[in-house]
């Protein structure tokens, strides 16, 4: 059991480490660039909520530790996408 523990804590804390999206889009500021940011990180973290609510009840709490941060990141690059934006491989924002 530690060892399940132990591996989920080292995954989600890979997981963080992971390349992030770089978002970029002609004609658009740099404060416009972090409002949609934050927008759709805003949404993306709404619809996890939602997700891990319905994944405790029929899976258990292990299912989505692992893969939280994953999913909102995904989300947020397809919200972005959605307004336009070209998602890069990772850097700077």
């Amino acid at each position: 059991m530690k060892r399940l523990v132990l591996g989920l804590l080292c995954t989600v804390m890979l997981a963080g480490c992971a390349a992030t999206p770089t978002f970029t889009k002609a004609d658009t500021t740099p404060t416009q660039t972090s409002r949609d940011e934050y927008e759709c990180s805003r949404e993306a973290a709404e619809a996890v909520k939602v997700d891990r609510a319905v994944s405790l009840g029929v899976l258990g709490p292990f299912w989505w530790i692992a893969g939280t941060s994953q999913r909102e990141q995904e989300a947020v690059r397809r919200c972005m996408q959605g307004r336009g934006y070209v998602v890069g491989a990772g850097g700077t924002r």
